[in-house]
């Protein structure tokens, strides 16, 4: 059975631990990449918008006859949306969503009062802010000042929103909302390191236990005979035959050519599995059990070094309990014992073959008997 408890121990979590850390960073850097070429992307434009903004502006103040007409153009053109300015004395043109008719005095807002304070060619950035003046939708914003000279006199400022909603809409972990271009926190970076180690580390240990359970399935469905659910005579290993074996048994069903005969090979499945069941639900938990082929199965007797248990009593119960099953459908069936007690150093093929004569002994024998492998039965073999 697959065990949770091991792939989730310690031991068995450091390569996903240090991958955790790996894809982080290399996630972190990536996103800390994309939100640097927004910002910069989103500032050269801004910075564009502050060349046109001051051309226009003191071009506008050296024609009198279409100074208006010149203005309404410019800034109510596609062409340069995102173009605002504000007047020392109040006086407002936007070419932005924010309500143009608004009585709002822009004056008194923080990038306004920041830029008047800027020598020209100096410029202000706010942090992110909830802009309330856009009567489309709310958004959080990033204001971009800079004051407008003309021969050293201040006309006022000119003044572009990088959207930081639009800019953030590709960013999955870190976000521009908390975001500081000049200074970022510590408590930012922690947040979202954290956040995308435990995500990355979370999803790599859904992948090590699907992978886990995978292999146990495909292990154990190689090791284990599709029927009775028991190991397969391919897996059977003499490097395992060591002091704590002390039989070897061979089992097998008795007439059971009869039974696929008479009642069809779906009832010689059913007797077999049941077979195979009882045998389980029989043995130790030390022994263990080959379905070696057919209708025969080898018990191994396992126990403590010193120990020796009594292979005769417990074939005879398990026969007995073989009897006893009683399945619809299926005849009752018996099944004949052969086994070979084991001595530390035999050789585990004549083991085998011992514990198979013993088999044929019983068979011979009359079935439905447990017979003990000695000397003579190899005599009565080769008679």
């Amino acid at each position: 059975m697959f065990d949770f408890k091991s792939v989730f121990s310690f031991k068995k979590t450091y390569i996903p631990l240090i991958l955790s850390g790996f894809f982080t960073v290399l996630v972190l850097q990536n996103e800390y990449q994309n939100i640097q070429s927004a910002i910069k992307f989103a500032f050269d434009r801004v910075k564009s918008n502050r060349e046109i903004n001051q051309l226009f502006i003191t071009y506008s103040r050296t024609i009198s006859l279409q100074r208006d007409r010149f203005i309404e153009q410019v800034y109510e053109s596609d062409v340069f949306h995102g173009l605002n300015f504000a007047f020392e004395d109040g006086t407002v043109i936007t070419n932005s969503d924010i309500d143009k008719h608004s009585t709002f005095d822009r004056r008194g807002r923080a990038w306004y009062v920041c830029a008047k304070k800027k020598k020209q060619g100096e410029y202000c950035v706010t942090d992110v802010y909830l802009d309330v003046l856009t009567p489309s939708r709310l958004r959080h914003v990033i204001t971009f000042s800079y004051p407008v000279y003309e021969d050293g006199k201040f006309l006022g400022v000119g003044v572009s929103d990088i959207n930081v909603d639009a800019l953030n809409a590709d960013t999955h972990f870190m976000k521009l909302e908390y975001y500081r271009r000049e200074k970022p926190s510590m408590d930012f970076y922690v947040m979202n390191i954290t956040a995308c180690f435990f995500m990355i580390f979370l999803v790599l240990c859904i992948l090590r236990v699907l992978f886990f359970v995978l292999v146990d399935k495909v292990f154990t469905q190689s090791r284990h005979d599709l029927l009775t659910g028991l190991k397969r005579r391919e897996h059977f290993s003499s490097d395992k035959i060591d002091a704590r074996t002390k039989a070897f048994c061979f089992l097998d069903i008795d007439h059971f050519k009869s039974i696929n005969d008479t009642y069809g090979h779906d009832v010689g499945d059913k007797a077999i599995k049941s077979f195979s069941d009882c045998i389980r639900n029989s043995i130790r938990a030390e022994d263990v059990v080959f379905r070696w082929g057919g209708e025969e199965f080898l018990i191994l007797v396992r126990g403590k070094k010193d120990e020796k248990p009594d292979v005769p009593s417990m074939m005879t119960r398990l026969c007995e309990q073989v009897e006893a099953i009683n399945i619809k459908g299926v005849p009752k069936f018996t099944v004949s014992v052969g086994f070979y007690e084991y001595r530390v150093g035999d050789d585990v093929d004549l083991c085998i073959k011992n514990a198979d004569i013993a088999l044929y002994k019983a068979k011979r024998s009359g079935r439905n008997r447990v017979i003990r492998y000695d000397s003579s039965l190899a005599m009565d073999t080769l008679g």
